[in-house]
């Protein structure tokens, strides 16, 4: 897959993260992502979600069903491409640099 190919999936991209947002609130208050390649230079969709203060406690518990709903409604599947899924609370955002994160 190229670039442009990878690049042409951001608007199916873009409603599936709208979707898993919407479901996974309150608990996930934003969703972020990337197209990047990752280590093995395949094209993939590197997601950032950011949890509310209190649902971050829970993260064990949480962490599969945000990770399968944004899966899901992103449809991996069909675009053809991995997903990678990293978590922060909203306190630990508001107190990062990290230009990923912003």
């Amino acid at each position: 897959m190229t670039y442009e190919e990878a690049n042409a999936k951001r608007p199916q991209i873009d409603a599936g993260v709208a979707e898993a947002l919407a479901e996974l609130a309150p608990d996930v208050v934003e969703i972020q992502y990337k197209i990047a390649l990752d280590s093995t230079d395949e094209w993939s969709v590197f997601v950032r979600a950011v949890l509310s203060d209190e649902a971050a406690k829970d993260i064990r518990k949480l962490a599969s069903r945000i990770f399968h709903t944004i899966s899901d409604k992103i449809d991996l599947g069909t675009i053809g491409m991995f997903s990678y899924v990293d978590f922060r609370s909203q306190s630990d955002q508001a107190k990062s640099k990290e230009p990923a994160w912003v």
